[in-house]
């Protein structure tokens, strides 16, 4: 019971401070607009994604997912 509790303190804590929350809202705000909420809408197609990429995108530059970032975060509020 006392691990279930010290879990849900810390959960709480989490969740208040909304770092996490702006991770992932960042992470994922090109699907906020644009073609991206098109994708989330379903209102793409493969047909039209391929012309998009063909016609008017390049190779998409490598972003780092911030895993190292995102574990340590984590074990701040475990210690």
């Amino acid at each position: 019971m006392d691990a279930y509790a010290l879990a849900f303190k810390i959960a709480k804590r989490i969740l208040a401070d909304g770092k996490f929350e702006k991770f992932v809202a960042d992470r994922y705000s090109s699907f906020d607009s644009g073609y991206g909420k098109d994708i989330e809408t379903g209102k793409a197609s493969f047909k039209s994604l391929e012309k998009l990429v063909i016609t008017k995108l390049s190779e998409p530059t490598p972003r780092s997912g911030k895993q190292e970032y995102l574990e340590n975060l984590l074990m701040q509020y475990l210690h």
